[in-house]
């Protein structure tokens, strides 16, 4: 990750997120990722990875205006999340 990007993560300012997507000419209602859980498996390390993932998603969905988002693992498990 570059200085700049360090600075700029939608962490410290949920607003940039706002900015990035403003001139789109269309927001999705629903949004539907894949993660990928990894050749580890099931591990403490890999499923922490996945889940922060899933989190950056969300927090990156509900500041751009997406109101559902779907999250996919590879094996076919699904969470719904609705704001």
């Amino acid at each position: 990750m570059t200085v700049l990007g360090i600075l700029y993560h939608h962490h410290r300012t949920p607003e940039l997120i706002q900015r990035d997507v403003k001139d789109l000419s269309k927001i999705p209602r629903h949004l539907s990722i894949i993660l990928d859980l990894g050749e580890q498996g099931r591990d403490g390390a890999e499923l922490e990875r996945l889940v922060n993932d899933a989190c950056e998603c969300a927090a990156w969905s509900a500041c751009a205006g997406v109101t559902v988002l779907s999250i996919y693992e590879k094996t076919g498990k699904s969470a719904i999340a609705r704001r």
